[in-house]
């Protein structure tokens, strides 16, 4: 396993293709580990596979979309993984946009998406925020590519409340 310490960051090299992921806490591993599939061992050998055991581990491809994203009058284009955060690769490449509890509760990453699909099922915003196109960067995972605009906290917070007063 090659390793190269930045800033509290290893590299961990994956079983898929030669590939390798960064990783950073136990966070990070799991997102390392959540690319890879375990399954049975059948006659069927996939491209790429290691065998552990009676398991199988098996990598599946990864699908990276191009995400826009406008914070403070600037835009920046990004690329982020299916398995990534959006907030997760802004902060990653610099970008300062804020966060706090990175679990989708606290409403301190949001968002509007003027273009394009997330999957943010971990956050905790009402359908219908969503439904209007609102989203927190730290719980978006891109289904395609993307363009997403900053929005001041309280936009989304008094959207928020209004509904749950329905």
């Amino acid at each position: 396993m090659s390793q190269g310490h930045t800033r509290g960051r290893r590299r961990i090299d994956s079983p898929c293709g030669g590939q390798t992921k960064k990783a950073s806490g136990r966070l990070g591993f799991l997102k390392f580990i959540s690319g890879i599939e375990l399954g049975e061992s059948s006659s069927k050998k996939p491209q790429q596979q290691q065998r552990f055991g009676k398991n199988l581990l098996q990598c599946r491809a990864q699908k990276t979309y191009t995400v826009e994203i406008e914070h403070e009058g600037e835009n920046h284009r990004l690329e982020v993984a299916e398995d990534e955060t959006i907030l997760s690769v802004a902060l990653e490449a610099g970008l300062d946009v804020p966060y706090d509890c990175q679990l989708g509760v606290c409403m301190t990453c949001p968002a509007k998406l003027e273009q394009g699909e997330v999957n943010q099922k971990e956050g905790m915003l009402s359908e219908d925020v969503i439904e209007k196109g609102y989203a927190l960067m730290c719980v978006s995972y891109p289904l395609s590519d993307c363009k997403i605009r900053s929005i001041p906290e309280d936009e989304l917070l008094s959207l928020q409340l209004v509904t749950a007063n329905d």
